[in-house]
């Protein structure tokens, strides 16, 4: 009987911290990606999606379920050492345009513009790393949001990639 409880225990805090990181990751790849509105509302956020909706295989679930872990554990090291050099957790967002070059939605000193540019560049390799496409990575990032079923098969895979 304790076992069952115990065994209960740990899926549904496995399935809260699969939720949490799912979360975290969608968010932040919106923002890297430019397509998340800012929290700083200075600006009227538009959004032109394409309407492109294919099938994810189980290959780029999986593909995409790797980016995601790998590309999350780069970006806190680097948005913790950019906190340490401004002495503040409050680290500005920094969006990535098309040419892979950050835009930050407040200022930052000379000597943490690097690490904004490496967080870009993370970005990018992690992706190509796993064989996908900027776009393709940021479609099936936008399908997760009205596609529930594929983004269970995304929850999956990070569940099973943990």
């Amino acid at each position: 009987m304790v076992n069952v409880s115990v065994k209960r225990s740990r899926t549904a805090l496995k399935q809260r911290v699969t939720q949490s990181l799912l979360v975290g990751v969608i968010c932040v790849a919106g923002v890297i990606s430019g397509w998340v509105p800012s929290l700083s509302m200075k600006a009227t956020p538009t959004f032109v999606f394409g309407t492109s909706a294919y099938a994810q295989s189980n290959n780029e679930v999986q593909a995409f379920a790797r980016i995601a872990l790998e590309y999350e554990a780069k970006r806190r090291d680097i948005i913790g050492r950019i906190a340490t050099i401004i002495g503040s957790k409050n680290v500005p967002d920094i969006a990535c345009n098309g040419n892979n070059q950050p835009r930050i939605s407040g200022s930052l000193p000379s000597n943490a513009m690097p690490l904004a540019q490496q967080l870009c560049n993370e970005y990018i390799s992690t992706i190509q790393k796993h064989g996908m496409s900027r776009d393709r990575f940021e479609e099936i990032l936008r399908n997760m949001s009205t596609n529930l079923d594929l983004k269970r098969r995304i929850d999956q895979a990070l569940i099973n990639l943990q």
